[in-house]
């Protein structure tokens, strides 16, 4: 997580940055791709490449970015904790 420590601005401690960037960067799609561009080809498009899965799932990422980053700052605006004993 390098990008984690560049993302503390003034008012967001270093636990935040690590949950942000956590449910953004630590997507681990590589182990997955292989096996889904062949389920993609079986099943819908034989002339498919791996730009066609990646171009089709990237809305869907964007959507989950957004949402995630709202529910994450309305967490931080609730004043919650980000676990057992978290500040």
């Amino acid at each position: 997580m390098l990008y984690a420590p560049a993302a503390t601005g003034p008012n967001l401690r270093g636990d935040y940055s690590a949950v942000a960037a956590d449910f953004t960067v630590d997507q681990d799609w590589g182990a997955y791709a292989a096996g889904e561009h062949a389920l993609w080809r079986r099943l819908y498009d034989r002339q498919a490449g791996l730009g066609t899965l990646v171009a089709t799932m990237l809305p869907y990422s964007v959507v989950f970015l957004v949402g995630w980053t709202l529910f994450f700052a309305a967490w931080l605006a609730f004043g919650l904790p980000l676990g057992f004993g978290g500040g």
